[in-house]
Parts: C-alpha cells; structure tokens; sequence
C-alpha cells in the first residue's frame, strides 16, 4: 500500500519531548521534562512515542513502524489511527512537529 496525503500536516516530522516512563504490566505512565505533566497512556501510545524518541518520523514511517514490529497490516484504518494518535499526542504535548 503505498501511503500519501494530500494534506501538509500528514507529512510533518514528529520527535517525541524528553519524557521519563513508569510501566506496569498494563498500565504506562509517562512524565512529560519540559511541561511536568503526567499522563497515562497506551501500550501502542508507549511504542509510537520510544520510536520517535530514537527516530523522528512522518505518520506514514510511524504506520510502517507498527507494522513490521507487530506484524500488522498497512491498511487504511492503522493509518487513520496512527494519524489521530499523533494528534492526540500532540495535544497532550508529548510530541512536536520538526516540519
């Protein structure tokens, strides 16, 4: 599938902020350094925001991420999904848009 969009903000590079991570078995927490809040997230929440910790990336490299670690596949639905999550978590301000 190949992923593209016509609107800019689907091509921003995302990093995540410097956060501080607390798990338990199914429950994450993540401290937000530069705002000092906290928020409880999900465990997929968990891996967008490592994986932009290590590698800042568009939604369509996020998507492509998630599928080869969880062996999913690249359809429409992960892509609407990983494009409301971004967005999710930059409102929480967890992630900033580098372009």
């Amino acid at each position: 599938m190949q992923l593209s969009g016509s609107c800019p903000a689907l091509s921003k590079t995302w990093k995540a902020e410097q956060l501080l991570w607390r798990s338990w078995t199914d429950e994450h927490i993540v401290y937000n350094v530069s705002s000092g809040n906290t928020h409880v997230i999900t465990p997929i929440a968990v891996k967008v925001l490592k994986f932009l910790q290590d590698i800042p990336s568009t939604r369509d490299q996020i998507a492509q991420h998630l599928v080869s670690e969880n062996g999913i596949d690249l359809d429409d639905e992960l892509v609407t999904y990983v494009e409301r999550l971004v967005a999710d978590l930059d409102k929480l301000g967890l992630v900033l848009p580098l372009s």
